[in-house]
């Protein structure tokens, strides 16, 4: 009977994984706890985490505190380890000096700015080589190809070294959608490439598709770059990495929320492959729980075939208390060690759920 359950659960774990609901909160942060860098007050600040393997950190980027923050937590169970103070000597100009950020799989820190005029105001990306390190500059021009439009709100980091990609998208509905970053010395970066998105179900009428949404999975032309978009119609959207053409879209049926029938405003999103298959996370960038019950949840889906996105779950509510988030900002994304998918839903919450049903640890118990 139990080498029975055990063969099954290895089914399960291989197979049919993805056909849960709920998905495990391990550990959460909400912003009523209280941390120096992520406050009760209304905390509009908290706008970027992410997690690397090769620390094995989860990061955010806060500007609660009067200096802007590299904050760096243990990966397990979202304890405090250390912070980085951002030199505001180095680091300034923009909307907000500090905005989002990634990280390599090497470990190295990239984070940006915002403007929203990106021909008059310089885009500036700084580079971390380590989690306590002092920022570089990696990146400061203007980018003329997008005139007055805005950059800095959505930032991923793919690949390492001189492989690194950065990819950042804009708010302009027509377009340019798509910006990305090389470099030639793993230190300073120039514009390789400005794309503009075509196809699926998307249209101009919708909002800028990576406005809201950035994230990219491998380097080069075969890069997964997914992105979500800023009007009506918010759903994650994959794009050719080099022609900007929309090859896969998750389906905005899957996220109803089964209360009133309407899909929530999901905007961030996450790419990343977890036991073999490629996974979405997204959760909403504007919410409110009393007007769209469900809205205030994280979501996963199953992207491995293009064109058939499954969804895989969601969590419980990631809402603290009454407080609601209109700005459109946030990140998901993932923690490849332990199959856990991560949200960090502004002014509300930062929280970890295991994807799996259950862990290996537990298969003897039966």
């Amino acid at each position: 009977m139990k080498r029975h359950i055990m063969i099954t659960a290895m089914t399960f774990l291989c197979g049919t994984i993805f056909a849960q609901t709920t998905l495990t909160q391990v550990w959460r942060i909400n912003r009523s706890d209280d941390r120096d860098w992520f406050t009760s007050a209304s905390d509009r600040r908290v706008r970027s985490a992410k997690y690397s393997a090769a620390t094995d950190h989860v990061t955010c980027i806060s500007r609660t505190e009067t200096t802007a923050t590299l904050v760096v937590l243990n990966a397990s169970n979202g304890a405090n380890i250390s912070k980085n103070y951002l030199d505001p000597a180095i680091v300034t100009g923009g909307t907000f000096p500090v905005n989002m950020h990634g990280v390599d799989s090497a470990g190295v820190t990239y984070f940006s700015n915002l403007t929203v005029a990106a021909n008059t105001t310089s885009f500036t990306i700084y580079r971390l080589a380590t989690e306590s390190a002092v920022p570089t500059l990696a990146f400061k021009d203007f980018i003329p190809a997008l005139g007055a439009g805005r950059i800095g709100d959505t930032f991923d980091v793919s690949g390492s070294g001189t492989n690194t990609e950065i990819w950042c998208g804009t708010n302009i509905g027509a377009g340019p959608h798509l910006v990305k970053f090389t470099t030639t010395d793993g230190l300073t970066f120039t514009v390789a490439s400005t794309l503009t998105a075509s196809g699926g179900t998307w249209s101009v009428a919708l909002g800028a598709p990576a406005r809201l949404g950035m994230s990219v999975l491998g380097t080069g032309a075969d890069a997964e770059v997914w992105g979500d978009s800023s009007g009506v119609g918010l759903i994650p959207r994959k794009f050719d990495a080099t022609s900007g053409a929309i090859l896969d879209e998750v389906p905005i049926m899957l996220s109803y929320d089964g209360v009133t029938n309407t899909a929530p405003g999901l905007c961030p999103v996450g790419i990343n492959s977890i036991l073999g298959n490629k996974l979405i996370a997204s959760t909403p960038g504007n919410f409110n729980a009393a007007t769209v019950p469900g809205s205030e949840c994280g979501y996963v889906y199953n992207v491995n075939v293009v064109g058939a996105a499954a969804k895989v779950g969601n969590t419980v509510t990631l809402q603290d208390g009454t407080s609601t988030n209109f700005d459109g900002t946030g990140t998901a994304f993932f923690d490849t060690n332990r199959n856990r998918v991560l949200f960090d839903v502004t002014n509300n919450s930062i929280s970890s759920h295991n994807i799996l049903g259950s862990n290996v640890s537990d298969w003897n118990l039966f």
